[in-house]
């Protein structure tokens, strides 16, 4: 009788255990993608663009030249019970047939958030709103040049529930020149336009990219910014 007891005990107490899930097990976690990228120019300050499905950061180095390149990425917050928003960067390596990712320079970028609204399609460089006090970035990313894994500094956010989020993501002052280049979205009807780029005629992929898909929102993006919600 004591041995069929211990047994039943033994065995009560491990389907307990696998039963019972781990805190991180429990711990929910929602990937938000982007509702636009809208880039920003210094050299054509007044001209407004919609959505984008390719993001360029481009800064020379020197202020004086005027011609950097900016990036504003915006994302459609839903009602949850995650309240904590933490930025993550994605750059894989390119593939042969693939979007030709690009980082060179000091792979740096910092991201501010917005005190004020952009609209797609209306917001251009001199319009756009001031930065959110107190102007400090609220992320920093460093991309290593050789495409190993970002290392994104800064703490989460309070998610803005049923609001957009918007930030502008620029290249770091004080550091090297910085180049990127990414492909923000691949969504499953756009495929079919992506593999056949080499027929359409364009220049590059971007403006095949950019050319194929009038108004889509930024669902499935391979590579880029996300907000992760926790």
């Amino acid at each position: 009788m004591k041995v069929d007891f211990t047994l039943a005990l033994l065995i009560s107490l491990l389907t307990s255990t696998l039963a019972a899930p781990t805190t991180n097990l429990q711990k929910r976690s929602t990937t938000i993608f982007p509702n636009y990228l809208i880039p920003i120019n210094q050299s054509t300050p007044d001209t407004a663009y919609f959505t984008q499905y390719t993001a360029t950061i481009d800064y020379s180095g020197d202020d004086s030249t005027g011609n950097e390149k900016r990036m504003i990425v915006g994302f459609d917050v839903p009602q949850s019970s995650e309240h904590n928003c933490a930025l993550e960067f994605v750059l894989p390596a390119p593939v042969p047939g693939g979007y030709p990712n690009a980082v060179s320079g000091s792979g740096r970028l910092d991201v501010y958030g917005f005190n004020g609204q952009i609209i797609n399609g209306v917001t251009n460089w001199n319009n756009r709103p001031p930065r959110y006090p107190p102007f400090t970035p609220f992320w920093t990313i460093y991309q290593p040049t050789d495409f190993s894994p970002a290392v994104v500094t800064g703490g989460p956010l309070p998610c803005n529930h049923g609001q957009r989020m918007d930030f502008e993501v620029v290249a770091t002052r004080g550091v090297d020149p910085t180049y990127f280049d990414w492909f923000g979205v691949l969504p499953s009807f756009f495929s079919s336009c992506f593999l056949g780029f080499d027929s359409l005629g364009f220049d590059s992929v971007g403006a095949m990219a950019n050319s194929c898909v009038g108004s889509v929102e930024l669902i499935t993006p391979k590579t880029g910014i996300t907000l992760n919600m926790s």
